[in-house]
Parts: C-alpha cells; sequence; structure tokens
C-alpha cells in the first residue's frame, strides 16, 4: 500500500483492489472490488509518547454471487508496554 508521511507521526495509506472471473460455484463468474482508507497518529512526545490511533474506513462491492455488500469504519487505539 501507499505510505505517505505528511508531518512526523501522521500517516495516511490507500489501497484499492479489484477481483474478478471469481469461481461460485454456478455459472456466472464472479466479481470485487475493494476501496481502503486509513489515517494514523503516533504521539512523538510527553506522557503518551508512541500511543499510536488509527481510523481504517473500507467499502467493499461485490457481485450477489460472491457476498454482500460492506461498508466498515474501525477506530485502532495501540500503546506498546514492557513488562520484562
Amino acid at each position: 500500500m501507499p505510505y505517505l508521511g505528511i508531518t512526523p507521526g501522521l500517516r495516511y495509506k490507500f489501497a484499492y483492489v479489484r477481483g474478478d472471473n471469481i469461481d461460485t460455484g454456478n455459472d456466472n463468474n464472479g466479481t470485487e472490488r475493494e476501496i481502503f482508507n486509513q489515517i494514523g497518529y503516533t504521539i512523538q512526545s510527553g506522557a503518551a509518547k508512541d500511543l499510536h490511533l488509527r481510523l481504517r474506513n473500507s467499502i467493499y462491492r461485490s457481485s450477489t454471487d460472491v457476498g454482500p455488500d460492506l461498508n466498515e469504519i474501525r477506530a485502532f487505539v495501540e500503546y506498546p508496554l514492557s513488562i520484562l
């Protein structure tokens, strides 16, 4: 996926995926496509240094033989812990 570092700690990713000629088990061949956007930020200093926040949006479309259409938004919070 393309990566673009805009400012320190800020990241953006984008992907487009397309598939065709999917064997659906009947006479039709299926198709699918997905658009994926993600933005993330890692705090650079202070008490929450290395805390990473991400927001992801995925839009999935397919022929009816392959599966249902989906729209998805996910939020992620990651913080490294040293346990040793």
